[in-house]
């Protein structure tokens, strides 16, 4: 009866998902020691990601500029390269000279109406509220203290998203 237990399919795969299943709650109790692991692919790993893409993004254009010829001569890889990384960083500074200012232009709507998004968010909740307190029910508790201090943390916690947001923009 072992033997035929032993051989068993159900039995290999039921011990495979135990052993995987072990390893990773095992995995879950020792996590600082892979945490520095894992910060260090993460530091890698982006760059290298952007780097190949732009690789193979832009061979082709290096390539072309290779059969350019300039009087009895070729251009070479180094100079097509360096035309090529120029192109690139012209074009970036492009988008950020165009989109930083619409960006800033919008943040600033934004900050300037958030007083009226504020009063009619707070219109909304008080329609809720008027219509929430006219059941039976609540009229026994004592809301109204709740969410008063609910609407000063609402309103705080805005106003600190809201600056956080402008001060990050700042930065950048």
């Amino acid at each position: 009866m072992f033997e035929k237990l032993k051989n068993s399919k159900l039995m290999y795969v039921t011990t495979e998902i135990l052993l995987i299943a072990t390893l990773i709650w095992v995995c879950t109790k020792i996590s600082f020691i892979f945490e520095p692991v894992g910060t260090f692919i993460s530091t890698l790993f982006v760059p290298v990601i952007i780097s190949g893409f732009l690789y193979y993004l832009l061979k082709p254009l290096v390539k072309f500029l290779m059969k350019i010829k300039i009087g009895r001569f070729y251009l070479n890889r180094t100079f097509s390269v360096t035309i090529v990384f120029l192109l690139l960083i012209a074009i970036v500074a492009a988008s950020l000279a165009f989109l930083i200012p619409i960006l800033v232009s919008q943040i600033g709507q934004l900050i300037s109406k958030s007083p009226d998004y504020i009063r009619a968010l707070q219109k909304m909740t008080n329609g809720y509220y008027d219509d929430f307190s006219r059941q039976e029910w609540v009229k026994q508790l004592n809301i109204s203290s709740y969410i008063s201090t609910v609407e000063k943390n609402l309103l705080k916690n805005v106003e600190g998203f809201l600056n956080t947001i402008t001060q990050s923009l700042g930065s950048i």
